[in-house]
């Protein structure tokens, strides 16, 4: 269960885009990711302040984030004809031929590269996952890219 299924469940439908309503639905969208970005963090910040395996850490806090879901949203589950009409077809729709999943994936992808080869942050991440000791003798604050990974991740 996620975020976007607790505010259904306190009787907000999330992904509603009917007029007048496109703002409300992005707001709540971008707020979803912030919230994300947040839990990302706190397991970046758990594994770098107190040198615990990510594993555990990540292990550890799902755990403790499905708990808070099931506290929030009662213990409630999300049926399928609770879902939206426009989330269920999704994986159906196409553009130019392909899937809209393909395409989300390739702007992730893309997103990614770009990241990871043009923007000084991917460079130093990239180069603490080739190696992370070479990387703190070059320089790369690693505990910083480490978080960073966790929160954009989230």
């Amino acid at each position: 269960m996620h975020i976007k299924d607790i505010l259904r469940h306190k009787g907000e439908d999330v992904f509603s885009v009917g007029p007048g309503e496109d703002a409300t639905a992005i707001a709540r969208s971008l707020a979803q990711h912030r919230i994300g970005a947040a839990l990302g963090f706190v397991n970046g910040w758990l594994i770098m302040r107190f040198s615990l395996p990510s594993i555990v850490v990540t292990l550890g806090t799902l755990s403790l984030y499905r708990g808070a879901v099931f506290v929030a949203s009662g213990g409630a589950w999300v049926s399928d004809h609770e879902i939206h009409p426009l989330i269920k077809g999704l994986p159906r729709e196409t553009l130019l031929g392909l899937p809209m999943l393909i395409w989300f994936a390739a702007v992730v992808v893309a997103l990614t590269f770009w990241l990871l080869h043009w923007r000084r942050e991917g460079r130093e991440l990239y180069a603490y996952g080739g190696n992370p000791s070479a990387a703190l003798y070059a320089g790369i604050p690693v505990q910083r890219r480490l978080v960073m990974a966790y929160t954009v991740s989230g």
